[in-house]
C-alpha cells in the first residue's frame, strides 16, 4: 500500500554549460527585484559568484550574498539566511550549487557543470561516489516517496552511463555510476584510496566517530536502525578489508 505524501516544488533548477550567463533573464521571469545569492565559500573561490554578481548588477538587481552554508543544512541553519532575507527585503533567492547551497536556498538553483571539469581525478571520483550515495539514499530512506525514489533511480542510471568518462576523459557534462553491487570494482577502477590509506584515519578514533554518527541527520531516515556498535563494526571492517 502506498503511503500518503504531498510534494510542492517552487524551485526552478537550471543545469547546463553556460547557463550562468542567463541568470538575469531567469530573475526577471520570476519577477525578482531584490536578490539574495546563496553560495558556499568553496564555490566562491571558482569566480562564479563574482560573475553572477556582475551579470545581475548589470541588469540593475541589488544583490546580497549569504554564504553561511553548512553540509546537510537543518532548518535552523536556513533560518539565518531567512532572517537576512527579511532584513534586506529580499524577494528572490538564487543558489549556486553545491548541493548544500541549493538545499539552503530552494528558489533558483544553478548547477554549473563547467566547474566539475577542472577537478583532479581523485576529487572527481570522490564527488561521483558521493552523488551515487545520495541517489541510493533517496531511494531506500524511510522517508522516501515515489518522487524521490524516481529521482534516485534515474540518478543511479546516469551515474552508470557517465562516471568513467567523467573521471578519466571529461567529455560529458554529468557524472555518475550504478548500484552498490559494483562499488568495489568501481573504487578500484577509479583509484580511490583504501580507507586505511587516507591521511588522518586512525582506528583509535573509531569509537568517537561511531558515537558521533548516532547524531547524524541521516540516521533517522535510514531503512536499517544502526547502533553505535554497528557503526563501529562498519568502520573496523572497512579499515581492515
Amino acid at each position: 500500500m502506498l503511503d500518503e505524501f504531498s510534494i510542492k516544488i517552487k524551485t526552478k533548477v537550471v543545469f547546463g554549460l553556460g547557463k550562468i550567463k542567463d541568470v538575469a533573464k531567469y530573475a526577471k521571469e520570476l519577477h525578482g527585484t531584490n536578490v539574495m545569492l546563496v553560495a558556499d565559500k568553496g564555490v566562491q573561490k571558482t569566480g562564479i559568484v563574482d560573475q553572477i554578481f556582475t551579470l545581475l548588477e548589470e541588469e540593475h538587481f541589488p544583490v546580497t550574498l549569504f554564504d553561511e552554508i553548512v553540509p546537510n543544512p537543518q532548518s535552523y541553519d536556513c533560518e539565518r539566511g531567512a532572517r537576512m532575507a527579511l532584513e534586506q527585503k529580499i524577494d528572490l533567492i538564487i543558489a549556486v550549487g553545491g548541493g548544500s547551497s541549493m538545499d539552503t536556498a530552494k528558489a533558483i538553483a544553478i548547477a554549473n557543470p563547467e566547474v566539475l571539469m577542472t577537478l583532479p581525478e581523485v576529487v572527481a571520483a570522490s564527488t561521483a561516489i558521493d552523488a551515487l550515495t545520495h541517489a541510493i539514499e533517496g531511494y531506500v530512506a524511510k522517508c522516501a516517496n515515489p518522487i524521490t525514489a524516481a529521482y534516485g533511480l534515474y540518478a543511479i542510471r546516469l551515474i552508470n552511463q557517465n562516471i568513467r568518462d567523467y573521471v578519466f576523459h571529461r567529455t560529458k557534462e554529468e557524472l555518475a555510476y550504478q548500484t552498490v553491487d559494483v562499488l568495489e570494482n568501481l573504487v578500484r577502477d577509479l583509484n580511490i584510496p583504501h580507507f586505511s590509506e587516507i591521511d588522518g584515519v586512525n582506528p583509535k578514533d573509531f569509537d568517537d566517530i561511531a558515537e558521533d554518527c548516532l547524531s547524524h541527520i541521516s540516521v533517522a531516515s535510514n531503512p536499517r536502525l544502526f547502533t553505535k556498535e554497528d557503526f563501529l563494526k562498519m568502520l573496523e571492517e572497512t579499515y581492515h578489508l
